[in-house]
């Protein structure tokens, strides 16, 4: 039997990898450049000034090599946009006036 290690960030479905991405509010707003770790090494992704939390990127063939030989799986980034919990009076007033 093979046990597979759980991972923080990254999860499994047959040949897909499922990496959960956590991007910092002004990184959702702006835009950032990215690196992820796949199986063939470090990826560097762009995500685009105003992504969405719960936008799902693909990357085609950066997930496990079929055993059959049909190529490999595709990695898919979850993107989760952290909304911090406490702000200082400042920023607190910053967000207010955008409002």
């Amino acid at each position: 039997m093979i046990q597979v290690a759980t991972h923080k960030s990254l999860s499994r479905e047959g040949i897909i990898f499922i990496w959960t991405l956590y991007v910092s509010l002004p990184e959702a707003i702006l835009g950032a450049s990215k690196e992820i770790d796949t199986v063939q090494g470090p990826v560097r992704i762009r995500l685009e000034a105003g992504i969405q939390s719960g936008k799902i990127l693909r990357l085609k063939g950066k997930g496990i090599p079929s055993l059959n030989g049909y190529g490999k799986g595709d990695l898919l980034v979850h993107v989760n946009v952290w909304t911090p919990q406490h702000l200082s009076k400042e920023q607190k007033q910053f967000f207010e006036s955008m409002t």
